[in-house]
């Protein structure tokens, strides 16, 4: 953007084309970093899992959790995992595994979750952050994963929307029992001021019941309930699985009644080969191993959830992509994405509101070590098309890890791929690759798309000068109704990012396009008069941890009011949106309480994805 503005010599129909070839640029790769590796970590696999933040990036990874400063990769804290956990309150048991993080840009805060104790009774461990700051202090809380103990809890699944946070895990029979599932609602409000007190636990669920792996939502919409989850019921046989939970935070309902999905039917995907005799490495299967997101595209009546898993295509380990309507629970519109000689594994995937998505995933070939690679995919007219797999780092040597009982190179078991909550055409992922012969490590990378130009301009419209604006629910509207700006993005608004171009109507002026965005609260729009090369500012402040803010027009904008001539008559036809409705509050919370289905006749299903530490440990 200071590129097009600082070379801006061309008439009004030059901008706007180039505007457009800015918009069809290709992506590239920003902050690119090796983060974490096996000696630092100790356990195989990784399980590859990071959350952005407004300045820092946490990974939390099986054996180690360190905190990254967004600017330049450096490491700004760093401690094993069981440490982090101790830290926050709660000693495990053994070691701690399988940890997902989550940033809540809503509420500025990071929660965290793992499980302990393997292979006997155990802990779900929750973890909420003390400020938005990650480096200043966590508080955890340990729920007991079965009251009876007959089973115990590996690969938890975390989610949350506006009101809940939801925990899900596998629940591995201690006994001569079937494989059930978990699942954790705890109150958004309550963990905010360090109560767990009013969770409730699902237990026993089955498998006919509520599918393979339930991934609670991340809703990037931050909705309030009902929440929904999203499994593999039987790919096989072309099925997937919605549930939901409604209710009220403190009492939900989890209702797994219906909710089947039809797709077309896949098998698991194969092993990974790579240069080499070593064995080919593990890709898995075919469940939704990383995030599941929801959120809502213009033009869409309703929400949707967006997910990735892998496949075999052709022979090989592939990615299969789906948009699902979360109201009709209808395909909207899905894909594959393979090579023709690189096999792919554990894909994670993210999207922005304007349908922009990338996908992260790692993988290899017999001519090609174990890399990591992103899909980059933009959405025009409900349609989602996605370009040729972007190696994001390379591989430098062969991979051998303790090879399991059940002949498997463990690599994975999911990563993860997020939307930047400062500027949504920024992506990030965590992949695995592997650094050295038989070490793998994690890669984090900064994906920068260009700003997308779409459909009909913006139209901001000028008060007098100093007028004071109110920010409310993503629309700026002044006191006495006489401007407005749509489409701004975010919820809280100081995480936005206004998209242009912008067609500036100041009262008798010439019209201008431009940006705007919001960082950290500071509202700051430059504008490009098309008559004429001056840059105009509009700055104010909004206000931090509310929906609601003000912003004062500055002296730049009142000359810009005194400008004389009439606004070009064709561009004034764009769409305005009026301010919505503030998200109601969460309540207060009760007392917690268990549900618990009764026992079925299950086939003995096998914990896949334990981490494994490289060495023996003791209690």
């Amino acid at each position: 953007m200071l590129r097009l503005i600082l070379g801006y010599v061309l008439a009004p129909i030059s901008v706007l084309l180039l505007l457009v070839s800015v918009a069809n640029s290709q992506p590239t790769i920003g902050l690119n970093f090796q983060a974490s590796d096996l000696r630092q970590s100790g356990f195989r696999p990784p399980d590859s899992m990071a959350a952005i933040g407004r300045r820092e990036i946490v990974e939390l990874i099986n054996g180690r959790y360190a905190v990254y400063s967004k600017a330049d990769g450096s490491v700004l804290r760093a401690s094993t995992l069981n440490q982090f956990w101790s830290e926050a309150g709660v000693t495990p048991i053994v070691y701690a595994f399988d940890p997902r993080v989550l940033y809540d840009a809503l509420v500025d805060r990071w929660f965290a979750c793992a499980v302990d104790n393997s292979r006997a009774a155990n802990s779900l461990l929750v973890a909420v952050s003390a400020t938005g700051d990650p480096t200043q202090g966590w508080l955890g809380f340990r729920i007991d994963s079965d009251s009876d103990d007959s089973h115990w809890a590996d690969f938890p699944m975390m989610g949350v929307n506006a009101e809940v946070l939801v925990i899900t895990a596998n629940m591995f029979p201690l006994g001569e029992d079937s494989t059930r599932t978990a699942v954790l609602v705890l109150p958004k409000d309550d963990l905010l001021v360090g109560n767990v007190d009013n969770f409730t636990l699902f237990e026993d669920l089955e498998g006919a019941a509520i599918g393979y792996s339930p991934q609670p939502v991340v809703d990037l919409d931050q909705g309030p309930l009902p929440f929904v989850l999203l499994s593999n019921y039987d790919s096989s046989l072309g099925l997937l699985k919605i549930s939901t939970i409604g209710g009220t935070p403190e009492l939900p309902v989890l209702n797994t009644d219906g909710g089947l999905v039809r797709v077309f039917p896949r098998g698991a995907p194969p092993d990974v080969d790579q240069p080499g005799p070593k064995t080919h490495v593990d890709a898995g299967d075919n469940r939704f191993c990383s995030n599941v997101v929801m959120r809502r595209l213009a033009g869409r009546p309703s929400p949707s959830l967006w997910a990735a898993h892998g496949i075999a295509f052709h022979g090989r380990a592939a990615i299969e992509w789906f948009e699902i309507d979360v109201a009709t629970r209808k395909i909207l519109q899905n894909g594959t994405l393979s090579d023709t000689s690189l096999a792919f594994n554990y894909p994670s995937l993210a999207i922005n509101a304007e349908g922009d998505v990338v996908i992260g995933c790692s993988g290899g070939s017999p001519e090609r070590f174990l890399s990591t690679f992103a899909f980059v995919g933009m959405t025009e007219n409900g349609q989602t098309t996605f370009a040729d797999p972007m190696l994001l780092k390379a591989g430098v040597s062969d991979y051998e890890s303790v090879v399991d009982s059940e002949g498997r190179n463990r690599w994975g078991d999911y990563s993860a791929t997020l939307v930047d909550p400062l500027n949504p055409t920024d992506f990030w992922t965590i992949q695995e690759f592997v650094s050295e012969t038989n070490v793998w490590a994690t890669q984090i990378t900064q994906i920068s798309l260009a700003v997308v130009t779409r459909g009909a301009p913006w139209l901001l419209n000028y008060p007098a000068p100093n007028t004071v604006w109110r920010l409310q629910d993503g629309t700026f509207q002044s006191e006495d109704g006489a401007c407005s700006w749509s489409r701004v993005y975010g919820n809280p608004p100081e995480f936005a990012w206004v998209r242009g171009p912008v067609i500036c109507n100041p009262p008798n002026s010439r019209i201008g396009l431009g940006l705007g965005v919001i960082f950290d609260g500071q509202l700051t729009a430059v504008f490009l008069q098309l008559n004429s090369p001056p840059l105009v500012i509009v700055s104010g402040r909004v206000m931090p941890s509310t929906a609601v803010g003000e912003l004062a027009l500055s002296d730049s904008a009142k000359w810009l009011s005194e400008i004389a001539e009439p606004a070009i008559p064709e561009l004034q036809d764009a769409e305005v949106v009026d301010p919505g409705q503030l998200p109601p509050q969460a309540g207060n919370g009760r007392i917690g309480t268990r549900a618990r289905s009764a026992p079925t006749a299950r086939n003995r299903t096998r914990p896949l994805n334990r981490a494994v530490p490289t060495a023996p440990r003791t209690r």
